[in-house]
């Protein structure tokens, strides 16, 4: 970020104002730099062969969140955490019977047994569900800060201030299976029992 030089000296809590919010968003590039870690090593949604395969009626967002969690079971994993974007997460909330009542009530924020972390960085529609045990993050550097001055910074009595942190996110490649990863539609469409005519 450009601070003024004015700003660092008149204003005592700036410095921290301006860190706080640097640390803020360096928290989200991590949180981003994980997840896509993750989604890009986990196995893709697939009932293909097995008992699930077109042979769930009325299938919905929870049914696909069970499935998903016996592919993990096949794999000898225990899921134990769904990602899910906030609006998939309220879906799920608001979604009701033929009588209005609600399918799921949501306790401990949890379905089934998986928790649930809302994320804007999931991309809508989307889920991913695992075993997050065996997900790593290791932290190479710590968060630093420099301020500096570059390109025309001087001439117009600024600072460039810039917060940096080194970690390395990874899934050992026998944990691959521990995570599977989809899209709600093309998922529901894989499980749904084609209507009886």
């Amino acid at each position: 970020t450009k601070v003024s030089e004015e700003a660092l000296e008149d204003i005592e809590w700036a410095s921290e104002e301006i860190a706080a919010d640097l640390v803020e968003q360096l928290m989200l590039k991590e949180d981003q730099y994980i997840l896509s870690t993750i989604s890009t090593a986990a196995p893709a949604f697939d009932t293909t062969g097995t008992i699930f395969n077109a042979n769930i009626p009325m299938a919905n967002y929870m049914d696909v969140l069970r499935v998903a969690c016996a592919q993990v079971a096949a794999g000898n994993f225990d899921a134990n955490v769904v990602i899910l974007n906030p609006a998939d997460a309220a879906m799920m909330d608001l979604e009701k019977d033929a009588m209005g009542r609600y399918l799921w009530v949501k306790q401990d924020d949890r379905v089934w047994y998986l928790r649930v972390v809302e994320s804007n960085n999931m991309t809508q529609g989307s889920f991913l569900v695992g075993d997050f045990n065996r997900a790593n993050y290791r932290i190479r550097k710590d968060v630093t800060m420099y301020a500096g001055r570059e390109k025309d910074d001087l001439t117009k009595n600024l600072f460039t201030i810039v917060f940096e942190l080194r970690g390395v996110a990874y899934i050992k490649e026998n944990y691959k299976h521990a995570f599977v990863g989809g899209n709600f539609t093309t998922a529901i469409a894989k499980i749904l029992k084609p209507a009886e005519e």
